[in-house]
């Protein structure tokens, strides 16, 4: 009787081969890759019988493409190569998760003083244009960043990081991928911001076009390189402490990302603009940092693995930049009419990533920031209308996404798509526009009910 190895009624464990090259006349390489797998129905009627699949050579060699590394068949069946013995508990996974979704809940706390800070910094009022790129430029480095630690936890789950040498090997090209990424999505929002700003008529001279983006891909490689090392940290941590890092990597590049670039930001942007630079001068630098980033792509595109990130992962992240410009002038006119909108604007956008692990306490983590805002913050907003609306709509935005992603997750693996590179960029840009409207929405309420000067 035949097995569907996709079955979720099966276990399976397996031994990878190692794989053989041949090398034909004209100089291409072939591999032989076989796969065992000994299939054990859970019902008892089939233990201890096996099967055996032969991988075709023709689907190999598409997807290795002559390249000396390790069989990547994780997307194909990905229960034969989880190197855990056992599955994860779900008392493990709700301790983990729990304890890093509060540790993150706290951080973005702090990332909303700092979104704050850097929105009020003198040196930027004169220039609504890094106000506009703010949102933009935060939820690109987030999906490239939680899409690094997806990756790099699966890689780890599926035990491909499990010495030294093969680790230090992927954090390489997975760096040079990051920071190629990093750089040239701040040049295209860069962009896309200049075409706005044109058509709203707003005077932009050679000279604050190159400061303008001089400060965010300073800010982007800078960010970009230091959370890749901690991510990398956490998960050769977690895999010496048998933690599956899946729990905790993604929320901690979603608040870290947030909080690690607004300060970067804040500083570069402050002394770039309040310094007396010649036109030459900075558009010199920023050639250095596109030469540099030009180089990083193609080092990525030398691996396997990255160059699939890079090929099939740019679309999404393309995606993800279209929506985070209607993200963007949301978040600008919403400062601009509600003084209280940075207060609330990463807790609300970000903590539906992190929570939509754990639902069920949503409320509880929504409703202690919000009493922590009301005490540290005299700006904010404590009106019942406003809590109970805020409140609302931050558990509908969690249940709207975590449906969101169930259905795109399915959706990306039945057309052979990789969902660790394709599905966060598409995730976090879609929380953001729903974040940024219910809040805006939440201001609006609060406004008609009870009509403030300044909220």
């Amino acid at each position: 009787m035949p097995v569907d190895q996709r079955d979720p009624n099966f276990v399976f464990s397996q031994t990878y081969s190692s794989e053989t090259m041949s090398t034909t006349d004209g100089g291409s390489s072939t591999r032989h890759a076989s796969t065992e797998e000994s299939v054990c129905s859970n019902d008892g009627e089939e233990k201890g019988s096996t099967l055996t699949l032969e991988v075709s050579t023709l689907k190999l060699q598409n997807m290795l493409k002559n390249e000396k590394q390790e069989v990547y068949a994780t997307a194909m069946i990905p229960e034969l190569y989880f190197k855990r013995d056992k599955p994860e508990s779900y008392k493990s996974f709700f301790l983990n998760a729990s304890l890093i979704m509060l540790l993150a809940s706290g951080g973005l706390f702090f990332a909303g003083i700092f979104l704050r800070i850097v929105t009020h910094n003198p040196a930027f009022q004169s220039y609504p244009e890094l106000l506009k790129v703010i949102p933009l430029l935060l939820g690109l480095k987030g999906s490239i960043e939680m899409t690094y630690a997806s990756r790099l936890s699966t890689m780890a789950n599926t035990n491909r990081l499990n010495t030294f040498r093969k680790l230090a090997h992927a954090t390489f090209f997975n760096l040079a991928l990051i920071l190629g990424q990093a750089i040239s999505v701040s040049l295209c929002a860069g962009g896309f911001i200049f075409g706005i700003c044109t058509a709203m008529g707003i005077n932009l001279t050679p000279l604050r076009i190159a400061l303008f983006l001089l400060s965010i891909l300073t800010t982007a490689t800078i960010a970009s390189f230091v959370l890749a090392l901690i991510i990398t940290l956490i998960v050769y941590l977690s895999m010496k402490f048998s933690i599956n890092p899946d729990n905790i990597c993604a929320p901690f590049a979603a608040v870290a990302g947030d909080t690690v670039a607004l300060l970067i930001l804040n500083y570069i942007g402050t002394f770039v603009y309040s310094q007396t630079f010649g036109s030459t001068g900075v558009w010199s630098l920023i050639g250095i940092i596109l030469a540099f980033g030009i180089g990083c792509l193609c080092v990525a595109w030398k691996n396997l693995n990255t160059r699939e990130a890079l090929y099939h992962g740019s679309f999404s992240i393309i995606l993800s930049m279209i929506i985070g410009l209607g993200v963007g002038i949301l978040f600008h006119d919403s400062v601009e009419r509600y003084e209280s909108t940075t207060l609330y604007q990463l807790i609300l956008n970000e903590n539906s990533f992190i929570m939509i692990q754990l639902v069920f306490i949503g409320a509880i983590v929504q409703m202690g920031e919000i009493a922590l805002i009301s005490v540290t913050s005299t700006k904010a907003i404590t009106h019942p209308i406003f809590i109970a609306s805020y409140i609302f709509f931050a558990i509908t935005q969690i249940l709207i996404l975590f449906y969101i992603c169930m259905a795109l997750t399915r959706f990306l693996f039945y057309m052979n798509i990789d969902p660790d590179n394709n599905s966060i960029p598409l995730l976090t840009a879609l929380g953001d526009l729903i974040g940024t409207i219910f809040l805006a929405i939440c201001l609006w309420l609060y406004k008609t009910v009870h009509s403030p000067v300044s909220i």
